[in-house]
């Protein structure tokens, strides 16, 4: 299952109303340059949005500098959050809310699962599932405390 089926899958079990509305751009490159250029192409085709989850940091920087080519900028334009709270998404120039993952916990329970397994080969596969937490920062410091109106 990729980031992006995950978040899907989420935002459907939990905030239906914003599941709806749900459109997915798929970056035709990876990194900066291919979140950059889906800004770009997605601007072009007349499109319009809320908010955008990136499934990694670099794709958001380059989706976030790609809209602000266009003149638009996050939080007052629309909302943004990546993936991996890399040191860049920290940066003053970013500044980006994102999902921060224990990379360090994440190898610890990929070693002993390989040493388990090692050990006795008749262990069967398990999933391990690490938390992970969100930074909020200025690209959606809101994001996630605004519910839809009901009138």
């Amino acid at each position: 299952m990729t980031r992006g089926d995950a978040f899907s899958q989420v935002l459907q079990a939990t905030e239906p109303w914003c599941y709806q509305n749900l459109a997915t751009i798929c970056a035709q490159e990876d990194g900066y340059e291919g979140g950059r250029k889906a800004a770009h192409e997605m601007l072009k085709n007349g499109g319009k949005l809320d908010g955008i989850y990136c499934a990694n940091a670099l794709l958001a920087c380059g989706f976030l500098d790609g809209m602000r080519e266009h003149g638009m900028d996050a939080p007052n334009d629309f909302h943004i959050i990546g993936f991996d709270d890399t040191p860049q998404t920290a940066q003053y120039s970013y500044r980006l809310s994102t999902i921060r993952q224990d990379v360090m916990e994440i190898a610890k329970r990929a070693l002993w699962c390989l040493e388990s397994r090692a050990q006795d080969a008749s262990l069967l596969q398990r999933l391990e599932v690490v938390p992970v937490s969100l930074v909020l920062r200025n690209t959606s410091p809101e994001a996630f405390s605004v519910k839809p109106s009901h009138s």
